[in-house]
């Protein structure tokens, strides 16, 4: 085999090597990009196939193979059984130090066995396809095949030798494209924790007068407001929840309130002064609501009194209205009319309505 290349094949090499690590930077469908690149930069036929655990992924090509080339085709390919067969002779070793392999057609069937097997006679036949190199990308025999057509003749030396700088490139990019991708979703994980257990937090004075707040309260205040300056969002939020909670007449309790999207907590604590006094605050916690609440946060939620939660607990259980009067001890009467306030605040017009908001706190 030839050791070099001409100027023209380093300078399409070079330019094949750049672009490719410019898409992998923008993360784009990588795999269709290395097709379409191969075809523009050195006009090779080509399908990379995606194998995970031995099962056929995915294809992706420019020789229109994805319609057809499935796993009850790749069953009958006599290359993915010998591959398959005998993958551990094929494993790439370019992160040890070496070369990337690739085989060749002929490395595993006769020209004249393979024009005679099923898959070459429904798939490649017809597409002008017959000389084939695989470029093995992972051991978990993921590949990219170049191909070339019969009349064309078979891969020259000189070919093989820009395969070899090309396989080494493409398993380069390969691999940096699977750290990529697992950053990516490594960071996709990190920032679904922060979600779930990042807290805002507010100090407010008796005055309630914001004292100190961190980052997430402002984004959280911001999502419940709809304002984009901190210093209106926050305040906003505080007047807010003056208005929707006790926090102005008995703030003395810790107080639960939820949203739609947040579980909102309010503390008191004694915070001692640079003069040795002590002054009452208030420390507002919010947080992402993802579980369920319990029906003290559905009473909070919807300003339900503690009659019209027992006459919610019978519905619940399924009892008539005559029934429910007779159980709390009060008139038919008064259960319609706390039953027609619950409809109004539940924004709901049947009792069905009314067990399934209740039950969505439960």
């Amino acid at each position: 085999m030839k050791n070099f290349l001409d100027h023209q094949a380093y300078e399409q090499l070079f330019r094949f090597h750049l672009e490719l690590n410019e898409k992998l930077l923008i993360m784009p469908d990588f795999f269709h990009e290395i097709t379409g690149l191969i075809d523009r930069y050195f006009g090779y036929k080509n399908s990379l196939i995606i194998f995970s655990d031995d099962k056929f992924i995915n294809i992706y090509d420019n020789v229109n193979l994805k319609k057809i080339y499935s796993q009850e085709y790749i069953d009958k390919d006599i290359k993915n059984d010998y591959i398959l067969n005998n993958k551990s002779l094929f494993h790439p070793s370019a992160a040890h130090g070496h070369d990337p392999k690739t085989l060749y057609l002929e490395d595993i069937i006769s020209f004249i066995d393979y024009e005679q097997t099923d898959f070459y006679n429904h798939c490649f036949r017809e597409r002008g396809i017959f000389y084939e190199a695989i470029i093995f990308l992972d051991e978990a025999t993921s590949s990219l095949s170049l191909y070339k057509g019969k009349a064309d003749g078979n891969f020259t030396e000189e070919e093989r030798l820009l395969i070899s700088y090309i396989a080494k490139i493409v398993h380069q990019s390969y691999r940096l494209h699977q750290k990529i991708d697992k950053m990516h979703a490594d960071i996709k994980l990190l920032k679904k924790s922060r979600d779930i257990s990042f807290l805002g937090n507010i100090i407010v004075s008796k005055n309630k007068e914001i004292m100190d707040y961190n980052t997430a309260s402002v984004e959280f205040c911001r999502a419940m407001t709809g304002e984009i300056n901190t210093d209106r969002a926050l305040n906003a939020f505080i007047s807010d929840l003056e208005q929707s909670t006790n926090f102005t007449s008995n703030a003395e309790q810790n107080i639960h309130y939820y949203t739609s999207e947040f579980k909102i907590e309010i503390n008191t604590f004694i915070n001692k002064t640079a003069y040795d006094n002590f002054e009452k605050n208030y420390l507002v916690t919010i947080a992402k609501a993802h579980a369920k609440k319990g029906s003290a946060a559905f009473m909070e939620a919807y300003h339900i009194t503690v009659r019209e939660q027992e006459i919610i607990n019978c519905v619940a259980r399924g009892l008539k209205n005559q029934e429910t009067a007779d159980e709390l001890h009060i008139s038919i009467h008064t259960v319609k009319a706390h039953l027609k306030n619950i409809f109004a605040k539940l924004q709901v017009n049947s009792q069905t309505g009314v067990i399934a908001k209740f039950n969505e706190y439960m």
